[in-house]
This record gives C-alpha cells, sequence and structure tokens, in this order.
C-alpha cells in the first residue's frame, strides 16, 4: 500500500493557487539599484547552518525598506528570476508531534518537508534540525523516484533527527509565497523576504488561510555579525518575532492543534497588519 507521504504531487503547478491580487509584484526596474548576483555564483551550502532571526511586516513597506538597503545588498537572482514562488508540503505525525514540540518551546526539535521553486522542476526533500543553540541545520537531498536508494538515505535521516520511521510521517501542511532574497556577501549574511503567503490543508486544499498582507523577513547569518536590515528595523519600531511558517499555518488549518502558545505571535500578526507594527 502506498504511504501517503510518498504520494506524488504536481508542486510547480501548486505554486499557482497564490491568488493574484496578492502577489506582491514590482517593476523589475525597481531593482536596477541593486547589483544582481546569480545563484549558480554562491555557495549556498554556507547559508545553512547560521542563526535566523525573523521580523513580520506590512507587504506595504517591502519597497520602502528594500529601498533603504540597496547600497549594502545584493539581489540574488535564480534561473533569470528576481522573485519567485516556493511551495513546501510539511510532514508530521497524525498527532502533531514536530507541531507540539515548536510551540511547547522544546529547544531540540525537528521539521521534515518538500520544497520546490516555481522556476524549476527539481523537488528537495529536507529535515531541519533546531539545536538547543538556537542554531538550524539542514539535511537536504534532491528527489529522485527513480533512485531507491536516496528514500533509504532519507529514512535513515528522518531516523537519525526525528528518532522516528518515515512511514510514521503524513503530510499535514501545503505553504505558497513568493520570495526576494538579498545578499551581503562580505559578512555572507542572507535576507529573505516572503510575501503573499497561503496556508492550506494536504487533505482538503478548500481550507486555507490567507494573512493577506503580511510579510515575513527572515535573517541568516553568523553569530556575531552586524545586520544592517536588522538594525533598520530595530529603528522603525519593528521587533523580531519568533515566527514559523509551520505553527502558524497549521494552528489555522488544523482544528486538532493546540494553539493557546501561540496566540502571542497570532496577536502580533493581527496588529501589524492593522497597525504596520510589530513591538
Amino acid at each position: 500500500m502506498m504511504n501517503k507521504a510518498d504520494i506524488v504531487i504536481d508542486y510547480k503547478n501548486s505554486c499557482d493557487y497564490i491568488d493574484a491580487e496578492h502577489f506582491v509584484s514590482m517593476n523589475p526596474d525597481f531593482f536596477t539599484r541593486f547589483e544582481i548576483v546569480s545563484r549558480s555564483d554562491i555557495k549556498m551550502s554556507g547559508f545553512r547552518n547560521r542563526l535566523i532571526t525573523k521580523f513580520l511586516i506590512p507587504e506595504t513597506r517591502i519597497k520602502g525598506i528594500l529601498n533603504e538597503c540597496s547600497g549594502n545588498y545584493k539581489i540574488l537572482e535564480h534561473n533569470g528570476a528576481i522573485q519567485t514562488s516556493l511551495f513546501l508540503e510539511y510532514f508530521d505525525t497524525p498527532e502533531l508531534r514536530f507541531y507540539n514540540d515548536h510551540v511547547n518551546g522544546k529547544l531540540n526539535r525537528t521539521k521534515v518537508r518538500i520544497k520546490q521553486s516555481s522556476i524549476s522542476d527539481t523537488r528537495f526533500r529536507e529535515i531541519w534540525r533546531r539545536k538547543s543553540n538556537g542554531r538550524m541545520v539542514r539535511k537536504r537531498m534532491i528527489i529522485d523516484d527513480t533512485n531507491s536508494e536516496s528514500e533509504n538515505i532519507i529514512e535513515a535521516l528522518i531516523s537519525k533527527y526525528a528518532g522516528i520511521s518515515k512511514s510514521e510521517l503524513i503530510p499535514s501542511l501545503h505553504v505558497c509565497f513568493n520570495r526576494i532574497t538579498l545578499l551581503d556577501t562580505l559578512t555572507g549574511e542572507r535576507v529573505n523576504i516572503d510575501s503573499s503567503l497561503v496556508f492550506s490543508s494536504p487533505v482538503n486544499p478548500g481550507i486555507k488561510y490567507e494573512p493577506v498582507g503580511l510579510a515575513i523577513i527572515e535573517i541568516r547569518k553568523k553569530r556575531k555579525a552586524r545586520s544592517f536590515i536588522a538594525d533598520l528595523l530595530e529603528d522603525n519600531q519593528i521587533r523580531k518575532t519568533p515566527i514559523s511558517k509551520y505553527c502558524l499555518g497549521i494552528s489555522f488549518i488544523n482544528p486538532k492543534a493546540k494553539v493557546n502558545n501561540y496566540k502571542p505571535v497570532i496577536r502580533k500578526i493581527e496588529k501589524t497588519l492593522s497597525y504596520g507594527i510589530a513591538e
């Protein structure tokens, strides 16, 4: 019998369900003030084991933030695209073990997901492991349906980092969003700006949560390195928020999820969308 976690989904076309009116699109001429750097010229593996800080902002403030950052960052381009759509499928146990570990504040916790970009046919299976010191480590493999050995490796990694079998996991959440990525090639900092977020149920795609107007800025940097954009956001009274796309989506689309511990983040999102700040 086919396991639910092995069902093949058309991930690339799944990005199409982003509502066009919610897509934060900017005129390409806006980016002429940035130097463009190709993803193929950057060693991306060096960004995986970094400290991660996140901020919430209204989408309407993205252009202003980018405008002030143009002299300090480069824009990452991949396959000719500066703005891309990403599709994520998360996996969890039926009792939401990974979700509960996160919202209950467990220091060592795991996430398992499949990731695909709208500009590529390549799918990746990723295992994220958060260590007690706050660092996030990612194990990533290209999904090759013709290579059974790759699935054996994934099975071993899930067992090592999550302590369970891959067969115990089921699809738990779909997430689609648009992304712009900034790079500081001097310090090795990478900044993802995600907008047009859509969360939906893998079982019933009609069950959705769309925080229209919300953007998430995710900063990855070395522990002691300064961040121009983080300082800029703090100067504008925008405070960092320990937000997780996975926990946010599950808290809204899964009726079994315990949301009490995540309510402060939800209130912060509501305040950001209502008043344009996240104190």
